[in-house]
């Protein structure tokens, strides 16, 4: 990681960084790299069996880098300059994000920030009915965040579009799709299994819901 950091493209960007004259965030992953979504696509599909691209360390301002692993961030909070004899300095903010964004910002909330602000005695002038607001409200989307990464994680998973299939496409580009009637029959195929696996998670869902209606409503009667 040190000999990473010290190379000279990588150590100007972070100087950058600290000076307040480059973008306000930087990235380091380690992971493949890839050039586009669609070579992304095809080192998930030959992880089973072919080889695949290995990882390594590269840099990235956040917006040419398809993250699929976890990596650090470092974030300057405006455009002056990060002191760094200052220890602590809020200026800068550098962590962890997992390869769910989602889960990152979650746990942090959850396991972070939550018990922090609940436990806090500095709110100023704020009153105890704002601090209640506040608490009840960061709770709130805690729990609805917590229901967003689940219906990921656990939830509706599509079969991927095979790469072999987006290139014969993008190879006829302008000529009669019947030219293709592979990749068509795999379209159709693909986007009826589509079709099926969102209704069948919707109504899952739907009836998920509708039993934590009815137990709110009517709770189950306490134990004596």
């Amino acid at each position: 990681v040190q000999s990473f950091i010290r190379k000279p493209k990588v150590l100007a960007k972070f100087n950058d960084l600290f000076s307040g004259e480059g973008p306000g965030a930087l990235f380091v992953h380690y992971q493949p790299r890839h050039l586009n979504e669609l070579e992304a696509l095809d080192q998930k599909e030959t992880n089973e069996g072919k080889q695949a691209k290995k990882s390594e360390l590269f840099i990235s301002y956040g917006d040419s880098a398809l993250m699929n692993s976890k990596c650090c961030y470092f974030l300057r909070q405006g455009a002056q300059e990060v002191d760094s004899s200052v220890a602590n300095d809020s200026s800068l903010l550098y962590g962890e994000l997992l390869d769910s964004p989602l889960e990152t910002i979650k746990s942090l909330l959850s396991s972070t920030y939550a018990p922090l602000f609940a436990e806090s005695s500095e709110w100023g002038s704020t009153n105890e009915e704002q601090k209640a607001d506040f608490n009840d409200e960061m709770n709130k989307f805690i729990r609805n965040l917590t229901s967003a990464v689940e219906s990921i994680s656990g939830g509706l998973e599509l079969r991927h579009l095979a790469s072999s299939h987006i290139e014969s496409l993008e190879s006829s580009s302008g000529q009669n799709a019947s030219q293709n009637p592979e990749a068509v029959a795999h379209l159709e195929e693909l986007l009826e299994e589509w079709c099926s696996q969102i209704e069948g998670f919707i109504e899952s869902r739907e009836k998920n819901s509708h039993r934590q209606e009815l137990s709110a409503k009517d709770p189950a009667p306490a134990e004596h």
